[in-house]
């Protein structure tokens, strides 16, 4: 049995993080990027993201079935270019970072999104009237959702701020980057196998985890569909700023 199955960090930060995971892909969208950050507190960043992707891939499949007939192809297309480009960078650029320069890069991340969130808030965007930015624009933050999905699977934020404008209905807006996570994961799992990231113990991690994970996706289809969700993201985006901060801490301390 591999280490990190006795160790209780795996299991409590494991849990959560996949909860999170699941919540995201069951309606709760943007909750996913607290995941790894979380995760990270217990493992290795890449150890950790490397659990995490055949999980997402089993969640992917729950989303894409709940939400099938909810997609808005345009937006989903002009992402998906994007997040092949960024997947692409992400791939030769990751196994170039120690440990430490990982989890600050993760901790800025974390970081950078629940600041944004907070600045998108208080200038009332989901307020303002529908708007499809150009094309271009799409491209380039699905550049960025597909370098921080590959680093940090926390492509989700990048991704809302080309959607959010738009007011999709909620079950669109899920079904569009649940479409889209559904795609680029699966093209994930190519360069993540080739650099040696999963391994006969990461899987045994990820097949332990698998079930939290599904119970998470399915109880955030359920609880999506019976409350109003934005209460919660204050929360959510407080709990990533104090993530963020840790990890930034401890990366930094890591570098120097």
């Amino acid at each position: 049995m591999p280490d990190l199955l006795t160790s209780p960090a795996f299991w409590i930060y494991g849990t959560i993080a996949v909860a999170a995971f699941g919540l995201s892909k069951g309606g709760f969208v943007g909750l996913a990027v607290l995941g790894l950050p979380v995760f990270a507190l217990a493992l290795p960043p890449l150890t950790a993201a490397a659990i995490m992707l055949p999980v997402l891939m089993a969640q992917d499949i729950v989303t894409i079935w709940a939400f099938r007939k909810n997609i808005d192809r345009r937006s989903f297309v002009v992402l998906l270019i994007g997040c092949l480009i960024g997947t692409a960078i992400g791939a030769a650029t990751v196994t170039s970072i120690s440990d430490a320069g990982l989890k600050l890069m993760v901790g800025i991340i974390a970081l950078a999104f629940a600041l944004n969130w907070w600045v998108l808030r208080l200038r009332g965007v989901a307020e303002a009237p529908p708007y499809r930015a150009p094309d271009a624009a799409g491209v380039f933050w699905g550049i960025w959702c597909g370098v921080t999905s590959f680093i940090a699977h926390a492509g989700a934020p990048p991704a809302q701020v080309y959607l959010m404008p738009q007011r999709l209905a909620p079950a669109v807006f899920a079904g569009t980057l649940g479409w889209l996570f559904f795609v680029v994961n699966i093209v994930k799992l190519w360069p993540y196998l080739q650099l040696g990231l999963i391994t006969r113990e990461t899987l045994i991690g990820s097949a332990a985890l698998l079930p939290f994970a599904i119970a998470g996706n399915m109880f955030g289809i359920w609880l999506v569909r019976r409350i109003t969700v934005a209460r919660f993201y204050p929360l959510i985006y407080g709990m990533l700023l104090l993530v963020g901060l840790k990890l930034t801490w401890d990366g930094i301390n890591g570098l120097i």
